[in-house]
């Protein structure tokens, strides 16, 4: 197992080099990031060579190990305990930006292992339904060929959160499918969970991404506790 102390010496830092404690600091946050990245290019290197190839079994092993690094090197440089909320939620932020595009080709694989049999059943039922159109999910509303085009773009997003490797990034695509959703949505018509669910269903089947539960898992282990979901974003997700 790494050791956080063995990279690289912190102690020279004082807090304020790390959080300047004023608005919009994230793009400053992961310049210092770059600066002090030996320790972070040490732990994916580990990552990598640890969990390249590894069983299903390893998916709680990983995911600990990774909220644990988070939270041990956000200690590490915000040494202060009155570090305000907001200054830890954007370094949880950058470091998740930072670190899973460079470790996610082996973490994800073992997320898809562990959900394989359930993602199995999710496309067997995606192959039934592929044909059906929205309206068949719900009755609150016909939707009209002009919206059914319309909800390619609402697609596309479902696509997109499979091709994002940043877990809050992935949340984001999520989010712009259902803005994407009201945009067909006739102004006097108000939207309740029984038109957005069977609609969302309808937006998942279409786009045939095959590893939904593995997605979904991946990214409530990332972002749950964090505080990094804004509320109408959890309120999605949830």
């Amino acid at each position: 197992m790494f050791n956080l102390d063995m990279d690289e010496d912190y102690s020279e830092d004082s807090p304020e080099d790390w959080l300047p404690f004023y608005a919009n600091e994230k793009t400053r946050i992961l310049a210092k990031l770059a600066q002090k990245g030996k320790i972070i290019d040490f732990f994916v290197s580990w990552f990598n060579q640890t969990f390249s190839g590894a069983h299903s079994s390893q998916l709680i092993t990983t995911r600990n190990i990774i909220n644990c690094f988070i939270s041990s090197f956000i200690t590490k440089i915000s040494p202060r305990n009155d570090v305000p909320e907001f200054y830890r939620k954007i370094l949880t932020e950058c470091i998740q930006e930072v670190i899973y595009p460079r470790i996610y080709d082996n973490l994800f694989p073992i997320y898809k292992q562990h959900f394989k049999e359930k993602d199995s059943k999710i496309v067997e039922m995606m192959e039934k339904l592929g044909c059906e159109g929205p309206s068949y999910y719900q009755n609150e509303i016909e939707w009209g060929e002009e919206a059914t085009e319309k909800f390619s773009k609402a697609i596309e997003c479902i696509r997109d959160l499979d091709r994002q490797p940043i877990p809050l990034l992935k949340l984001r695509s999520l989010v712009l499918c259902y803005q994407e959703f009201e945009k067909s949505i006739p102004p006097d018509f108000s939207v309740g969970a029984d038109l957005l669910v069977p609609t969302l269903v309808y937006f998942l089947v279409q786009s045939k991404v095959p590893h939904l539960c593995a997605l979904f898992a991946l990214m409530l282990d990332a972002l749950d506790h964090t505080d990094l979901m804004k509320p109408d974003e959890e309120y999605l997700f949830v």
